[in-house]
């Protein structure tokens, strides 16, 4: 563990949580006591002060909404929380990028100053755009529902063109590659990240505790959304031959495998929610990277 916490940035306290909520909450039913919180993120370094006012603010921002039961607090994904959530997820926890149908997906900004266009812009990168203009933006892979629902999110005058069309994976198509996103940062970051958990993957391939093992856990997902989340998401055809993001994808899911038994033990014994323990896991958080979570599996090199 403490290898791979000397290769992690500093952790921001609502970035937690909201990895929190996504990877343990979210499959349970979206609901935990404030008391279950605090103690999956003591380990962190998160005291009870900073912790109410980062439930404060995400509770502001419309990520989560609290509730009291006599003395008790219980925070839960609000509706858009929920949204935002389930976007991510198809994002992290994909095995794999979807195959590429041999079209691109150009999106033509409207003619706005500097400043709006950037409210435009920065929506279409989370869901993997990039930029081969000052009005234009393309991905050969967007995800249908994402897009949609993120035209819907804008003003009607903010709303880009989208056009869609044939195109290959050539030279040219490489040239675009090149332009429209930094490989060579997120290449860097991904073989960062195998380093600093290797560790801790080897440590569980013995037996770990339940604390250790909840630990890990979030702190994998966490360091992995941060890269996953800038991941375009590019289709094989497109990426470099040498690319280190499928290997990071394939280690991050094997290890996810080797912590979920004793870190969803931690959580049967220790988290609450408003009806008492929290329910069974969903069926398709047991799909996460593409597998099987009741396996154990050590592929990645």
């Amino acid at each position: 563990m403490a290898s791979a916490r000397k290769a992690s940035s500093p952790l921001r306290a609502g970035s937690l949580i909201v990895t929190v909520f996504g990877d343990l909450v979210a499959p349970r039913g979206g609901e935990v006591a404030y008391a279950g919180l605090a103690r999956i993120l003591a380990p962190f370094g998160v005291n009870d002060s900073q912790l109410r006012t980062a439930l404060s603010r995400l509770v502001a921002e419309d990520w989560l909404v609290s509730e009291r039961v006599g003395r008790l607090a219980y925070y839960a994904l609000a509706p858009s929380g929920l949204k935002r959530t389930r976007e991510a997820e198809a994002r992290i926890y994909a095995a794999a990028p979807p195959a590429w149908n041999g079209t691109w997906c150009v999106a033509l900004l409207p003619d706005l100053p500097p400043g709006a266009r950037e409210a435009v812009r920065r929506p279409l990168s989370w869901l993997g755009f990039g930029a081969v203009g000052p009005q234009t933006m393309l991905h050969p892979n967007p995800d249908p529902a994402a897009l949609a629902s993120l035209l819907a999110d804008l003003a009607k005058p903010l709303r880009p063109l989208i056009v869609e069309g044939p195109g290959t994976a050539g030279d040219a198509a490489q040239a675009l590659v090149r332009q429209g996103w930094d490989l060579a940062a997120l290449g860097r970051g991904y073989r960062g990240f195998i380093d600093g958990f290797a560790p801790l993957a080897r440590a569980a391939r013995k037996e770990i505790s339940p604390e250790a093992a909840l630990e890990g856990r979030v702190r994998l997902v966490h360091e992995f959304r941060r890269l996953a989340l800038r991941d375009p998401g590019l289709p094989g055809e497109l990426m470099p031959r040498d690319w280190v993001g499928g290997a990071a994808r394939r280690f991050a899911g094997d290890l996810y495998r080797r912590l979920r038994p004793a870190s969803e033990a931690w959580i049967d014994a220790n988290l609450l929610d408003s009806n008492g323990k929290l329910p069974p896991p969903s069926a398709a958080s047991r799909q996460r990277f593409g597998g099987d979570m009741s396996r154990k599996r050590v592929s990645w090199r």
